[in-house]
């Protein structure tokens, strides 16, 4: 098995277990997507932050809390 093939795997499986631990929800608005997607817990519906935020801190909506 080559580098490629079992990092291709590794992903794969990682977004597998992404998926029973979390769900992914993407707001929209007439249909269109309104931001980014967003990932919840499904136990507990807590945001989980999947990469840093882009942009610095005191643009508006960055490091905004989801109520």
């Amino acid at each position: 098995m080559d580098c490629s093939t079992g990092y291709a795997k590794l992903k794969e499986k990682i977004e597998m277990e992404k998926e029973q631990q979390y769900k992914k929800m993407l707001i929209t608005v007439n249909g269109k997507p309104v931001g980014r997607e967003i990932w919840i817990d499904k136990v507990t519906y807590a945001p989980v932050l999947t990469h840093e935020p882009t942009g610095k801190p005191s643009e508006p909506g960055v490091g905004a809390a989801i109520s």
